[in-house]
């Protein structure tokens, strides 16, 4: 009895050990993947809550996790204790005993993205270089078209969308075409984007290859572009004057424009727009305009009082909840796009600016 009590003992003590040495990576594997799922969620609900803001025209704002610390804790402790008895015939009694503790004390640090390097950022035109690396890593001409830029040529796209109070009844039909043409000819294989080093700086080139299968399409896209229907190449400009015979002049927004504008795309509470919180633009007979024309085609972002059971991201916001369905595919690619065009966008938070640290406590 007295020999496997001491192997209980001695196998209960290399158990404590050996979870000891075991515990960085098992709390690697446990933790890891809950800290990237709360992230990635987060992230998505500060872009959704900026997006309503801008509905409201309330003032958006951006807040990081600098860092993530955890500490993870495992203490032990064994003992033996025995009580000698004068019984000859009952011999002695030997108690082992075993005690453990575990802790896991994470804590988040916090820093506003700001300053005056990011704010120039936010307000500043999208390079064509951001445009053309969007569209070469499989962002879809349509999309990455429609949020970025508010003109190319004499084509508007609902440029005036990316104003906090847009009092006018937009007209895109024709952008809409030709990004739709466009499209068709990127799943096709037969448009495609360059550099050239002519001249002093190295500029983008726009290239339509030949297809007989396409040809009408191509002939639609060259008149609603206005250039000559016997040159494929052409030159991306940003420059304010009219293009030429090879030369699209593009004007994008800025990533506070792109947010606007999708901020179009807000099922806004019919209360809301009755007490007067968000800005109607409203046709010549006295009717609401439906921004779903300039935006349905990218996103849609519904209301409810109730909280959603189908949302991919949701965040509730002035009394009502604010989504996206996990079903419409459209508004989550347009949402990852966000994304990507806001990271190539940011800056650095600067180390002047406020850190909060939060120890979560359980």
């Amino acid at each position: 009895m007295k020999i496997l009590t001491g192997v209980c003992l001695i196998g209960l003590c290399l158990t404590l050990v050996c979870g000891c040495r075991s515990l960085g990576p098992s709390a690697l594997r446990s933790t890891y993947p809950q800290y990237n799922d709360v992230l990635a969620r987060s992230l998505n609900q500060e872009f959704l809550l900026n997006l309503v803001r801008q509905k409201y025209r309330d003032t958006p704002f951006f807040l990081d996790v600098t860092s993530i610390t955890s500490s993870e804790t495992m203490m032990g402790k064994a003992n033996v204790s025995a009580d000698l008895l004068i019984d000859p015939f009952s011999g002695s009694i030997i108690k082992p005993g075993l005690e453990g503790t575990y802790s896991q004390t994470p804590t988040l640090s916090y820093a506003p993205v700001q300053g005056e390097d990011f704010l120039k950022k936010l307000m500043s035109p999208i390079p064509l270089s951001t445009l053309v690396l969007l569209t070469q890593s499989g962002g879809s001409i349509p999309r990455v078209f429609t949020l970025c830029i508010e003109r190319i040529n004499d084509i508007d796209n609902a440029a005036r969308a990316s104003l906090l109070l847009p009092e006018w009844i937009p007209h895109p039909e024709k952008f809409q075409r030709l990004v739709d043409l466009m499209g068709q000819l990127q799943r096709a294989d037969l448009i495609e984007f360059g550099r050239t080093s002519a001249g002093k700086e190295a500029e983008f080139l726009l290239h339509i290859k030949e297809s007989g299968e396409y040809a009408d399409k191509v002939k639609e896209i060259k008149e609603l572009l206005g250039v000559p229907a016997a040159r494929n190449s052409f030159i991306l400009s940003t420059d304010r004057v009219e293009g030429s015979g090879d030369r699209l002049v593009v004007r994008t927004r800025p990533v506070l424009g792109v947010l606007a504008f999708l901020a179009h795309g807000v099922d806004v509470p019919p209360e809301d727009l009755k007490a007067g919180f968000v800005t109607v633009v409203r046709n010549s007979d006295g009717s609401e305009y439906d921004w779903s024309k300039v935006t349905g085609k990218v996103i849609h972002i519904y209301s409810s009082k109730k909280e959603p059971a189908n949302a991919y991201v949701a965040v509730r916001y002035r009394g009502s909840w604010f989504y996206l369905r996990d079903d419409d595919q459209n508004s989550k690619a347009t949402f990852y796009t966000l994304y990507l065009l806001f990271r190539l966008q940011e800056a650095q938070p600067s180390q002047s600016l406020p850190v909060l640290t939060i120890p979560v406590i359980r």
